[in-house]
């Protein structure tokens, strides 16, 4: 596939529980899902949309991940995992399909495209997570929402 269904939107803000942490590049498959399920233990389950994980760009071969979930206001776990409010903001949102293997492609598709039309990053890209790997047997069908915050100029 190499079609990508891009707009921009206006993203509404949303409380997260999430852990933090600093992930060789070769680790993020393992860190991801472990880091939800760790997650989604400390809040009981108790969450409002999909699991997300929140990826600076790689340092030195590291990326910086905040992984976790969107919680409500009561729900208040314990260290090592934190609150905290994504804040509104505009941004890219692409709809990639396929395996998480493919997502760097997709990523490189966001960023020219938004190169193309004057859209200028304004923060770290959020995965959301939208099928479960445990219902959805097959990668390829797997549906991730790339959320890419932006600044106020560009269509």
């Amino acid at each position: 596939r190499t079609e990508l269904e891009l707009e921009v939107k206006e993203v509404p803000a949303r409380r997260v529980a999430l852990i933090r942490n600093r992930v060789p590049q070769d680790e993020m498959t393992k860190v991801v899902p472990r880091d939800i399920d760790n997650v989604a233990h400390a809040i009981g389950m108790r969450h409002t949309g999909p699991p997300f994980c929140r990826c600076g760009m790689p340092d030195d071969g590291y990326f910086t991940t905040e992984i976790g979930w969107p919680v409500p206001d009561d729900v208040d776990p314990e260290s090592p995992v934190e609150v905290t409010t994504y804040p509104a903001t505009r941004a890219v949102v692409a709809k990639h399909v396929g395996p998480y293997e493919e997502l760097g492609r997709s990523y490189r598709l966001m960023a020219e495209a938004m190169e193309q039309r004057g859209l200028v990053s304004a923060g770290d890209p959020v995965e959301w997570y939208e099928s479960d790997p445990q219902q959805v047997p097959d990668p390829k069908d797997y549906l991730t929402v790339i959320e890419w915050p932006i600044g106020p100029e560009g269509q």
